[in-house]
């Protein structure tokens, strides 16, 4: 990873916090929870899962870098940089999260949840910032993707918080949801 990449990577990852915390605050408590029936995440369903998956898979890539470099593999997954930015932020295509990154109410008090995401973040953005490791010779298998070097991984936090941003925008974009907060206040 060279020094462009990781300032690049760290604002991406910034950015995303801070546009799903900004989301995730203006918003009532009916909002943050409404849900619009089709099996859709709530915009806390999709908080607490981005940072039930995003600690297990950096704790996961913490363990990988701390074994050898896989230098002969670098630049191989190259053209899955691509694929994450295309393909993973904007929602093209459909991914089933394994059942246990899906919500299950772990942190029922906003506050709480909020803080979760921040440190979770905070620890991943320390990752990017602070590696001295060329990230781009340490791999971890995707479920779909396959292999992704840890800088991958790293686009792929940011890119996955963007995806459900733009989740939780479509289920804010409901007319229900306006009626719940509606009947949430009556």
């Amino acid at each position: 990873m060279d020094a462009a990449e990781r300032e690049s990577v760290v604002a991406y990852l910034e950015r995303t916090r801070d546009e799903m915390l900004g989301l995730a605050t203006r918003l009532t408590a009916e909002q943050r929870e409404f849900r619009d029936g089709s099996n859709r995440w709530s915009v806390a369903d999709c908080m607490e899962h981005i940072v039930v998956t995003e600690t297990a898979i950096r704790k996961q890539l913490e363990r990988v870098l701390a074994g050898p470099p896989d230098v002969e593999h670098r630049g191989s997954t190259a053209h899955k940089d691509t694929i994450l930015t295309e393909r993973v932020a904007p929602r093209r295509g459909r991914a089933q999260a394994p059942e246990a990154a899906h919500p299950a109410g772990r942190w029922p008090d906003f506050g709480e949840l909020s803080r979760r995401f921040e440190e979770t973040r905070a620890a991943t953005i320390a990752l990017a910032r602070n590696s001295e490791a060329d990230l781009r010779c340490y791999f971890f298998p995707h479920p779909i993707l396959k292999d992704l070097d840890v800088y991958q991984w790293l686009v792929f936090f940011a890119a996955h918080t963007e995806r459900h941003l733009k989740q939780a925008e479509e289920v804010l974009g409901s007319a229900d949801v306006a009626k719940a907060a509606g009947e949430a206040s009556a």
